[in-house]
């Protein structure tokens, strides 16, 4: 755009700021001069700041809210008496009551084709209907698809599609039910943009014709629109009455800290919209990302088979969900959410892959089903991490504050993902240091130590060390399990060992041995599975064990229950079986 017709859209959107003002003045509002309202020639947008920032003025900014004119708030309430008169009634309000704010909507669209130019409501509240923004607006919802497919595979991307595909419903029924309308689905997704990025929750008006749509709907309230967000914002808002005329005000309440700003500096006057907006729902629903933002968090999602799983999860093991409820596409299952915020312990998140990877001898948590969660967690998050550290490609050059949120996007997510990372790491190795943990035995030290064993695996497997039996294609490392598991079982831990003293830490791989051998039934096809590959072991006997092929298949059983493998160094430990409280 030319440099004269930039200065010449800048002076007629700050007109049109003047003329809003003026309108909200004339209708009962009170501005306080200190409120300055001004148009953003490279954010395209208009915002508020102090109109001289003194120490004086900062201080009366406690005392001066905005009071805004009960008339001025646009609500569907007032929408359905305008639109009542060139539709259905009936239809109209079946609309509201199966699609949140549809009447307002539908009233936006007729003024953005310039429809019902004569209405009385139109005509009052086009001041501020004229500031509405209607280009340059960079919500994901206005993104083709090649900007798009750079987002690909995240949730940002997933939120964006569902929330179209909503709306593709929603218009679907609107055309359908409304014969006469013509606008386009852009007209519609604009004007679900408008009430995404400025809607107020109706609950804030204390009448309303419906109380249980107030707690859902939204409405349009000028001026105060305008303010922009902050996260640190503390915001009161509260109805007063003035000469009987309800009057809607907010003001931003200051700490000390805030006042600390030097008088040669902007100091803007903020509103908050809301503490639990994470980057996704501020680049979808207002077009603009806050780069390390303090409440952010990414949602992690799964899906389990039943309703009653979650609820087991949240009974039986204090599972705490974000937010489940049924598969649409798959009736009957269900879909879970988690919120991942950065630099914090994802404690549910951790218990709910614990408990899904119980094994079926567990009704309870154990140390090393914590472990197989976290590894599968771990997992998740290296699949995602991609996607929020790759280069931003596209097949067309990429408005630049596209790629300004984009950039946002990826550092703020991959902060979260790697923070998260690095104290599931760190509480990982807390579980398994056996230094300070004695239901655990590391088994490439224990094998390391044990000069006895190490003669059993040289007489039955002739290999001795950990990484020979790691890198060996027969599957060598496995049978060494079984034979340890079978070794300690056979250890008289209440003597002292001539050879290689006594290790009571191993008991426990003793005491588990037993109790499975003492509640098993061995069946033939038990035998049969087992006969083939650990008879010859029964037919070299060795002068340390007297081995059986029930042995064996017990030994098999118990590995699964006691042992656990780091992946990083694929170093096995065993873990005593027992329940394991996480908080």
């Amino acid at each position: 755009m030319a440099k004269g017709n930039k200065i010449n859209v800048a002076k007629s959107k700050q007109n049109q700021v003047k003329k809003l003002l003026e309108w909200a003045i004339s209708n009962n509002c009170s501005i306080p001069e200190l409120y300055h309202f001004a148009y953003d020639e490279r954010k395209h947008s208009i915002y508020c700041k102090l109109s001289k920032n003194t120490a004086m003025n900062r201080m009366k900014l406690k005392i001066s809210p905005l009071k805004i004119d009960e008339t001025l708030i646009l609500s569907n309430k007032k929408v359905l008496s305008s639109l009542e008169r060139y539709f259905d009634k009936k239809t109209l309000e079946q609309l509201r009551l199966s699609n949140t704010n549809s009447l307002l909507k539908i009233f936006l669209c007729c003024y953005k084709q310039n429809f019902y130019t004569d209405d009385s409501l139109m005509k009052f509240m086009l001041p501020y209907l004229n500031i509405l923004p209607q280009e340059d607006i960079h919500s994901t919802l206005f993104w083709d698809r090649d900007e798009l497919l750079i987002i690909e595979n995240t949730d940002l991307f997933r939120k964006t599609q569902s929330m179209i595909n909503d709306l593709q419903v929603e218009y679907a029924l609107i055309k359908e039910s409304l014969k006469d309308i013509s606008f386009s689905f852009d007209d519609y997704k604009w004007a679900h943009y408008i009430i995404l990025s400025r809607a107020f929750p109706s609950v804030i008006v204390e009448d309303n014709d419906d109380p249980t749509l107030k707690l859902k709907e939204g409405m349009l309230w000028p001026i105060v629109d305008l303010l922009n967000h902050s996260n640190k914002v503390k915001v009161q808002w509260k109805t007063v009455f003035d000469g009987g005329k309800k009057i809607q005000y907010i003001h931003e309440k200051f700490d000390e800290d805030d006042f600390d700003v030097a008088e040669d500096e902007e100091f803007e006057i903020f509103n908050n919209y809301g503490e639990t907006k994470n980057t996704e729902d501020l680049i979808i629903s207002y077009g603009f990302a806050v780069k390390d933002l303090t409440e952010d968090y990414l949602t992690i999602t799964s899906r389990v088979a039943s309703k009653e799983y979650v609820v087991m999860c949240e009974k039986e093991y204090g599972v705490k969900f974000d937010e489940y409820f049924e598969d649409m596409k798959n009736p009957g299952h269900y879909i879970v959410r988690f919120k991942l915020h950065p630099n914090t312990f994802p404690v549910y998140l951790i218990k709910f892959f614990a408990v899904a990877c119980r094994l079926s001898s567990e009704d309870f948590i154990s140390k090393r089903s914590v472990l197989e969660g976290i590894l599968h967690i771990n997992s998740t998050f290296n699949m995602m991490l991609p996607y929020y550290k790759k280069k931003l490609v596209a097949k067309k050059p990429i408005n630049q504050n596209i790629i300004d949120i984009l950039k946002i996007y990826q550092n703020n997510s991959k902060k979260i993902l790697m923070s998260s990372l690095d104290i599931l790491q760190q509480f990982q190795n807390s579980l398994i240091d056996y230094k300070d943990n004695s239901d655990v035995v590391s088994y490439k030290l224990e094998l390391a130590s044990d000069k006895t064993f190490q003669k059993i695996l040289n007489h039955y497997l002739k290999c001795s060390q950990y990484k020979e039996l790691k890198k060996n294609e027969e599957n060598l490392f496995n049978v060494s399990l079984l034979l340890f598991i079978i070794y300690c079982s056979k250890r008289d831990f209440s003597k002292v060992d001539d050879i290689d003293g006594d290790d009571e830490r191993l008991l426990f791989i003793k005491q588990s041995f037993q109790k499975i051998y003492k509640n098993y039934e061995f069946t033939d096809q038990d035998y049969l599975d087992y006969a083939h590959t650990f008879t010859s072991f029964i037919e070299n006997p060795c002068e340390w064990l007297d081995l059986k092929l029930e042995d064996f298949i017990v030994a098999d059983i118990a590995v699964d229950r006691l042992t656990w493998e780091k992946q990083t160094n694929n170093e096995v430990f065993f873990i005593e079986q027992q329940k394991y409280v996480l908080n």
